[in-house]
């Protein structure tokens, strides 16, 4: 078959329905609320450093247009030695990637955008900012996003032939063509 009748038995299968940007490109949406579904199973994380321990929980995602990227406000709870220190919310920002060996969308680059340590005690705020920002650089570039699912056709299509993912309209886009 040629790559012209591959393209559009793809686009049949998948229904375009789901989005066709041009002939032998499909395009499907993977909603925030999707996406936030997934992101909840992966949290809890938690980071120690020294006698110092940081529990990142509770991560809203928002799908940033503008530049491409994706944000949260985690709730990060501190305690030192056992004992409860203090909580804080945390928004980290980062781009989006697509790993091909894993199948899945990550978090790339992930920064600390805002960081409110007014409920830490003053003598641990230094403490605190460096581990959350060790857990912030070391932990969510490993905890996928988004992964695709080889049981569902219009997935194994999109991880065989994937070309580009971006968002727009509170949604990841993910374009696949030959």
């Amino acid at each position: 078959m040629s790559k012209l009748g591959v393209a559009l038995a793809l686009a049949l299968a998948m229904g375009c329905g789901t989005g066709c940007s041009s002939l032998g490109h499909v395009t499907l949406k993977v909603s925030n609320a999707e996406l936030q579904d997934r992101l909840d199973k992966k949290f809890p994380i938690t980071k120690r450093k020294g006698v110092f321990k940081v529990v990142l929980s509770d991560p809203p995602l928002v799908l940033v247009r503008q530049n491409n990227r994706l944000r949260t406000t985690v709730t990060a709870r501190a305690s030192a030695l056992g004992a409860t220190v203090g909580q804080s919310k945390v928004t980290i920002s980062g781009g989006v990637r697509y790993d091909k060996a894993s199948k899945a969308f990550y978090m790339t680059d992930p920064r600390v955008t805002k960081l409110d340590v007014s409920h830490i005690p003053q003598r641990y705020q230094d403490q605190f900012r460096r581990v959350v920002d060790v857990a912030v650089q070391e932990l969510v570039p490993g905890i996928p996003v988004y992964r695709l699912d080889k049981n569902t056709f219009k997935h194994s299509t999109s991880r065989a032939f994937l070309k580009r993912a971006w968002i727009e309209d509170q949604h990841l886009h993910l374009e696949m063509g030959l």
